[in-house]
């Protein structure tokens, strides 16, 4: 029987008779208990204690012969893959105490996330004093407004490159030929940086939603990214609070401010994603996930990624447990989706829905919960309701790939392959760097007897790789499409 504060890799949490296996998510305590309404024998909470196992529904979402497609579709839409639970309370640790445990090669990196480069410090240095040094940092590093010297980077569906630290992303927009795609955490950290080498007190927040608010959709539709803020000032007193990825000069939402500690593990999150999200790699995205979840225990963005990668492994239950723990740290309306999506992929349409529901009552005009819904409606065979909300989703976010996914998925239902196949083209050219969705194309590929282009597909995969660091992609090739590389 498993004992206080443990748990076993590769295994759920059991019940033994009537003792019951908790996990306290303010503390990560797990604990045996007999009470209908436990109390956490380390923090002594009874709020945010959710048991270890959860239900199984024997309704599926859709026809068996669609399973393989299904699947696909939820791994695109950002279920990321590992038997493994992450013990990560709120203890004092140092990112380089924690990456020497974890074992990571690149521990220095990791660590100067928030160091400015020799050129960044020279480009800010004379800022130094100045009343206005805030705003003119912030339009020389990055713009305002409508000029920025970035791309901001779509929130619905993860990059598949690593993330940039501080001195990178100065180099990025300063060298490239056009305006570089960057995420929330890079822009901040390399304001945050050059805020510091001109001699101002800042840090990284992370923003969080806080309807009513007049917004329609989440700030990071994807639950897994993250968005992120910049407090200029001691964090004791009144600050002020940029969104330097939108140029404006306030922040949106809830900011909780965040240690440079925690901003590594935001960094190290963003790493895990990328290594799922181009290699399929969840044993090199595990200990990227550990090291981030020790260092901030308390991110709902860090605990949704730690879902993907153990879905990534084949661990859905583990999946959505972690997807519980984030939604206890952090119900808005992205999490609700996330839980809804691992429920759809356990076939529990009923509780699927309640989480679909309160996420399109928070955002109303979130597209990726429209889309999941879709879903839901096809299990349901509401195809009428399932078509009107697509076309209501593609005059919206046209350019959206996991809408023509969806668009693939349901022509494959109504047994229009042909259409199907178009569709999923379609979401392929508009996320050429994303394997998943050529997978998806493959998949499709093979169920219209096209074994041309499933070569062509396996081709494309691989070669989104470097040579010989695609050992994960290739196992994933075989398991998906049953095609050895």
């Amino acid at each position: 029987m498993l004992r206080c504060g443990e748990a076993r890799r590769g295994h759920e949490f059991r019940t033994d008779g009537n003792v019951t296996i908790y996990l306290c998510v303010q503390c990560d305590n797990r604990f045996e208990a007999t009470d209908d309404k436990p109390r956490c024998p380390k923090c002594l909470r009874i709020n945010g204690i959710i048991p270890g196992a959860a239900p199984q529904s024997s309704s599926p979402l859709v026809p068996r012969r669609w399973w393989p497609l299904a699947a696909s579709l939820a791994l695109l839409l950002g279920l990321g893959l590992v038997f493994w639970w992450s013990g990560s309370g709120n203890q004092a640790v140092r990112p380089q105490q924690v990456l020497q445990e974890v074992g990571l090669p690149d521990k220095a990196r990791a660590v100067d996330v928030l160091q400015e480069s020799a050129a960044l410090r020279a480009r800010v240095e004379p800022l130094r004093g100045r009343p206005a040094a805030v705003a003119q940092a912030q339009q020389l590093l990055l713009g305002a407004g409508g000029g920025l010297r970035f791309e901001p980077a779509s929130l619905q569906l993860p990059l598949t490159r690593e993330p940039l630290d501080a001195g990178q992303a100065f180099d990025a927009i300063q060298n490239s030929t056009g305006r570089p795609v960057l995420y929330p955490l890079e822009v901040c950290t390399l304001l945050v940086a050059g805020l510091r080498a001109a001699g101002l007190v800042a840090h990284v927040g992370e923003a969080h939603d806080t309807p009513p608010d007049g917004r329609r959709g989440p700030l990071d539709p994807s639950g897994v990214v993250g968005y992120y803020a910049v407090l200029v000032g001691e964090l004791s007193q009144e600050r002020q609070v940029l969104d330097p990825f939108r140029g404006q000069g306030t922040a949106p939402g809830d900011v909780r401010p965040l240690t440079d500690d925690q901003v590594v593990g935001a960094y190290l999150g963003l790493r895990a994603l990328a290594l799922l999200n181009a290699k399929a790699d969840a044993g090199r995205a595990l200990p990227l996930v550990d090291a981030a979840l020790r260092l901030d225990g308390r991110s709902a963005t860090l605990r949704s990624i730690q879902a993907q990668v153990l879905l990534e492994s084949g661990g859905v239950v583990e999946a959505e447990n972690a997807a519980r723990n984030a939604l206890q740290l952090r119900p808005d309306a992205a999490r609700h989706h996330a839980l809804a999506r691992y429920l759809l992929l356990q076939g529990d349409t009923t509780a699927a829905d309640k989480h679909l529901t309160a996420a399109l009552e928070l955002r109303p005009e979130y597209r990726l919960a429209q889309l999941s819904r879709v879903n839901w409606q096809m299990g349901a065979g509401q195809w009428h309701e399932a078509e009107a909300l697509l076309q209501e989703v593609a005059v919206a976010q046209p350019q959206l790939p996991e809408l023509h996914l969806t668009y693939a998925r349901y022509h494959a239902a109504q047994g229009d392959l042909e259409q199907a196949i178009t569709a999923a083209e379609t979401a392929v050219e508009q996320a050429d760097d994303y394997p998943l969705f050529w997978l998806a194309l493959g998949q499709l590929y093979r169920a219209a007897g096209r074994d041309e282009d499933v070569q062509r597909v396996v081709r494309s995969v691989l070669e989104l790789v470097p040579e010989g660091d695609g050992d994960a992609l290739s196992a994933r090739v075989t398991r998906v499409l049953g095609v050895t590389p």
